[in-house]
């Protein structure tokens, strides 16, 4: 199957479910998942971790999407919590506490698997 290439609107939904999927599979490792429902650091964390691996096509609004979305599926919301967590959302973006990791990070993170520690 991976013969055929997807475009366009595709390609963005396939590329959303399997992120959805890992950053998931991320977050159920977490040992106090239950406490931190409606935590601003967990959306700080799941808005972060969005940010860094979305390619540049998703606008502002298809992130937001995705991240209540994670959040949707790791717990059961109701319309006052996805409320809150677009108040959340929003906080975080103001205060610009969602930020994209450099290059050079991105590099160091990448070597430091390769290289033996000296």
């Amino acid at each position: 199957m991976n013969v055929v290439t997807v475009k366009h609107s595709l390609q963005k939904t396939l590329i959303s479910l399997d992120l959805i999927e890992r950053i998931i599979k991320k977050l159920e490792k977490l040992v106090n998942l239950k406490e931190l429902r409606l935590s601003v650091e967990l959306t700080s964390y799941v808005c972060n971790i969005v940010e860094n691996e979305v390619i540049e096509q998703f606008s502002k609004e298809e992130k937001e999407a995705l991240i209540v979305s994670i959040i949707e599926k790791l717990y059961v919301c109701g319309p006052d919590d996805l409320a809150i967590i677009k108040s959340q959302i929003v906080y975080l973006s103001d205060n610009k506490k969602i930020k994209k990791i450099s290059t050079w990070k991105y590099c160091k993170f990448f070597l430091k698997g390769f290289l033996p520690k000296l």
